[in-house]
């Protein structure tokens, strides 16, 4: 092997005045030295990034896979809901096209009518008794002596012809 030659020293750079030390730089290979450790160090660190971005990036896909799966699956389930919600739809069509009997809703509406005609005549009837009872019951009430008859004692009324009654005093 062969030796290598010495290098001379690096010239020293004069003293500052003061007795201040003269600022000295480190020679060239020294400083390679240290930026190949540095960059080597960063190397590392972007590998592991690496690596870690690469198994969270399979991660992902891996999910994004089991939610396409899960999502085709839940669509051929809805086919086969819709499916059924067509057929009762298309059911429902037939039962309102069939339509229901007209002249046993026209019937019905001629008995209610005829149902709440009769109400009325029986409520009017019972309206005429009342008021006939009202108007016996004032003139009544005018004959009595003022000792305190009135219509509350039950004395001089007289029902309407017709009316059964219970609490009144006989001709």
């Amino acid at each position: 092997m062969e030796e290598q030659p010495r290098r001379a020293p690096a010239p020293q750079p004069p003293a500052a005045p003061g007795g201040a030390p003269p600022h000295t730089t480190p020679d060239t290979p020294a400083r390679l030295d240290g930026l190949r450790a540095w960059l080597a160090t960063l190397d590392r660190m972007v590998a592991v990034r690496t690596r870690i971005g690469l198994a969270l990036c399979a991660l992902t896909l891996g999910a994004a896979g089991a939610a396409i799966y899960l999502a085709l699956d839940a669509s051929s389930s809805n086919d086969d809901e819709v499916s059924a919600l067509r057929s009762e739809v298309d059911a429902l069509r037939r039962a309102a096209a069939a339509g229901p009997d007209l002249a046993a809703i026209g019937a019905r509406i001629d008995s209610a009518q005829a149902a709440a005609e009769a109400a009325r005549a029986k409520a009017e009837r019972l309206q005429r008794e009342v008021d006939a009872l009202r108007a016996a019951s004032r003139a009544g009430g005018q004959n009595e002596p003022s000792g305190g008859g009135g219509a509350s004692s039950g004395g001089g009324v007289k029902p309407p012809a017709g009316a059964t009654g219970t609490g009144g005093a006989s001709p």
